[in-house]
């Protein structure tokens, strides 16, 4: 359950801070962008961080299930709240992002970004924590 958490939580920053930079865009100081990063990474994740525990709690589900229920609802959830984001930024004029007139290209831009930092970080965590278990 620990490695989907740091794969959830990573996935979101990654995600809030692309949607950041690429829809909204950054106007003239970074530290501006922060309330609205900050949002957008809580818009992605609230819902699994609502779910899982309600799930756990109904079901009595061990980790394995816990972990696949937490990734599969972080995914539609995700997905969701990000086309929701993506597309109030392509309606917003005080949008200034990259993608904000061509939210389709930035939109498949990023669901590769995705995909592939996930298989990443399922790579390096499977990695670390079966080198872990061989030291012990």
């Amino acid at each position: 359950m620990p490695t989907i958490a740091i794969r959830i939580t990573i996935l979101s920053a990654v995600m809030a801070a692309y949607i950041g930079v690429a829809f909204r865009g950054i106007e003239y100081d970074p530290m501006e962008a922060g309330p609205s990063l900050l949002a957008y990474f809580l818009v992605i994740i609230i819902w699994t961080l609502i779910a899982v525990p309600l799930y756990k709690i109904k079901t009595r589900a061990d980790d394995e299930v816990l972990a696949a229920f937490a990734f599969r609802c972080w995914a539609i959830t995700a997905t969701l709240a990000t086309l929701g984001i993506i597309i109030f930024s392509a309606m917003d004029i005080a949008s200034a992002g990259e993608f904000r007139d061509s939210p389709i290209i930035g939109t498949i831009l990023m669901g590769v970004m995705v995909v592939a930092l996930n298989y990443a970080l399922t790579f390096v965590l499977q990695n670390l924590l079966s080198k872990r278990r061989r030291v012990r």
